[in-house]
């Protein structure tokens, strides 16, 4: 195929305006947007791979404000960690260099282009990782009650609830970004097993100029963060409230006060609401985002009672309006709040719970 005579004006806009976006759809592949990085880049994966062979689970698609694309396989099955928009349709997706500028262009080359041929990527097998604690760091507890309180507007009596009864603490970590590492002061969210044992940790990055929220590689599914108020024992008539973030968790029993378990899956992980349905007992509540994956989620378990926000996407959100226009929130002006973490329960062989 002859290449047309504006073909060079076509390869500068694929290489620094592409339209990943709308290349990948026009062929089929979807995007969902899953978070933002570091940098603050919108950050997508694929809807779904139907068709096409291999893992493509750790491929992230970044886009950042400037319209550039970077997309990253985290397990370098293609030779490099990094890839642009054009490399990533030829190695992921077995477009011809000529095709994958046409379609990031948005060009109209003199035959039709062919559909792509996707690449059959070898499948990784994932080893488990080991899970390490973040360690704390108690210097900068002031910096996280200030996040907490002044930018998520939770009441100070329960984020001190939180720290009295070790819900949470601070630490630093570090976030790689273009082969470099950026240390970060984060809320740490530990997560506790059957015997109070951390096997897990949920953050939260608390810099205003790189919100980011992060599980820590080696955690376990099975289990998640959470805390009980106002009880002591799971019984079959206890409000067992699960929320998307650690965040909504909090913002939730701040809006309500409601006695309760209140947890949260790190998203909607139907794999995690399953296993910690299971160990936990209660009631089951859903209180996810008003979204669609938040509606999927609640569709997916429509015999569950569920809630969404009355105002904005998340508890934190509805929180946040509260305090802005200042209607009233349970737990001001409560002094006292005690809260205790949640210790899982031992599922005995018949059954029943112990």
């Amino acid at each position: 195929m002859k290449r047309p005579i504006n073909f060079d004006e076509l390869l500068n806009v694929a290489k620094e305006r592409p339209d990943l976006l709308g290349a990948l759809r026009r062929h089929g592949i979807d995007l969902r947007r899953v978070g933002v990085s570091s940098r603050g880049a919108v950050k997508y994966k694929t809807t779904n791979v139907q068709g096409v062979p291999g893992d493509l689970s750790a491929v992230v698609f970044m886009h950042n404000a400037s319209g550039e694309w970077l997309v990253c396989d985290n397990k370098e099955r293609t030779g490099t960690r990094y890839l642009n928009a054009i490399d990533s349709l030829m190695k992921l997706y077995g477009f011809s260099f000529d095709d994958a500028v046409y379609s990031l262009s948005g060009g109209m080359p003199s035959s039709p282009v062919q559909a792509p041929v996707p690449c059959s990527l070898p499948k990784v097998k994932e080893s488990p990782l080991p899970f390490t604690a973040p360690a704390p760091k108690y210097t900068a507890i002031k910096r996280v009650i200030a996040y907490l309180c002044q930018h998520r507007n939770i009441p100070y009596n329960v984020v001190k609830a939180l720290i009295d009864a070790g819900l949470i603490y601070p630490s630093e970590i570090s976030l790689k970004f273009d082969d470099k590492e950026i240390k970060n002061t984060v809320c740490v969210f530990p997560i506790l097993n059957e015997q109070g044992k951390t096997v897990g940790a949920d953050t939260v990055g608390i810099r205003s100029d790189m919100r980011f929220k992060h599980v820590i590689s080696g955690s376990s599914y099975e289990y998640a963060w959470g805390f009980k108020a106002g009880v002591e024992n799971v019984t079959s008539t206890t409000p067992v409230f699960y929320t998307e973030s650690c965040i909504d968790a909090v913002s939730l029993f701040s809006l309500y006060g409601k006695c309760g378990v209140y947890v949260s899956l790190a998203g909607v992980k139907p794999s995690t609401f399953d296993a910690v349905r299971r160990r936990l007992g209660g009631v089951p509540v859903i209180c996810v985002d008003n979204d669609e994956a938040g509606e999927r989620f609640r569709l997916k378990y429509s015999d569950v009672y569920s809630r969404i926000p009355s105002i904005g996407k998340d508890f934190n959100d509805e929180l946040t309006a509260h305090v802005r226009l200042n209607i009233p929130i349970e737990l001001n002006g409560k002094n006292s709040i005690s809260l205790s973490p949640i210790y899982y329960q031992k599922r005995a062989s018949s059954g029943s719970f112990q």
